[in-house]
């Protein structure tokens, strides 16, 4: 590691957003090739990456490790289901912010999870009005199959 970092101070304008990042350090120097606008916008695209594999790591695998396959095509097949779930939670969290009006951004990502799964609990099990019996078969004689 070198003793000193040359590092680019990055601004954001004025807002009134609660908790809203005001600045941050680059090591992209070259404001030419590098604008301002640029960085700003790779670095929320980025939280928002960030955001997405916090969400998936502790709320949807619950902090536990999945990939316990043997193979390198079952670990890529285990992680595509992940990230499937992961994305079919967040178009479901697109509808009920659009049909609520709001920003998909007020919508828990944890409580869009809980609160859908309950819709899919299956009723109890009916009982049966008869006990299970085997029938036992009249035939004696194993029946010869012409495929045999």
């Amino acid at each position: 590691m070198p003793e000193r970092w040359q590092v680019r101070l990055v601004l954001y304008p004025e807002t009134k957003q609660l908790n809203h990042i005001t600045e941050l350090l680059s090591s992209l120097m070259d404001s030419g090739i590098y604008p301002t606008e640029q960085i700003r916008n790779v670095y929320f695209e980025r939280w928002e990456i960030e955001c997405g594999y916090g969400e998936i790591k502790h709320q949807l695998l619950d902090d536990s490790i999945l990939l316990r396959s043997q193979s390198a095509i079952d670990v890529r097949q285990v992680i595509c289901g992940i990230l499937l779930i992961y994305n079919l939670i967040q178009v479901e969290i697109s509808l009920i912010a659009k049909e609520a009006n709001v920003s998909p951004l007020r919508i828990s990502f944890c409580t869009a999870i809980r609160e859908k799964v309950k819709q899919y609990i299956l009723p109890e099990k009916r009982k049966r009005p008869k006990r299970r019996s085997v029938r036992i078969s009249k035939i004696r004689y194993p029946i010869q199959s012409k495929h045999a």
